[in-house]
């Protein structure tokens, strides 16, 4: 992140979940994430489930001080979470504090990377049925 963000806070979205322990990949991804970039400001929520939720997130930082949010969905498929959900709490966060710049950022989606992913996945379960 350059200087301009530097008072930006990242929401990393997930979808949540209410199983114990499903969040822990995400987690391990956010983790690596703040640890090799140097991301300054940022914090895990989720739509649903165990664990903040996106409004609460938003409300806590903008409490701390933020007034430039970055939402960053860790969403695959762009699915009513990120089509109607998830524009609508930020259309509503908006309206609350006026004074804040809140955006969605890009969803992961299709990348070649997944590709790469997908097929060591595929080589590793092959080899597990061996």
């Amino acid at each position: 992140m350059n200087d301009t963000n530097a008072q930006c806070m990242v929401l990393f979205l997930g979808h949540g979940s209410r199983a114990p322990g499903a969040m822990n990949g995400m987690e391990m991804v956010f983790n690596q994430m703040t640890e090799r970039y140097h991301i300054p400001h940022m914090m895990i929520c989720q739509m649903e489930g165990l664990g903040l939720d996106l409004v609460s997130a938003i409300d806590q930082s903008y409490n701390d001080g933020f007034r430039t949010i970055l939402v960053l969905p860790f969403f695959l498929h762009s699915g009513n979470h990120l089509l109607i959900d998830i524009p609508g709490i930020l259309e509503d966060a908006r309206k609350k504090y006026p004074d804040l710049k809140i955006h969605q950022g890009r969803h992961l989606g299709a990348d070649s990377s997944l590709a790469d992913l997908a097929y060591k996945r595929l080589q590793e379960s092959l080899s597990d049925m061996a």
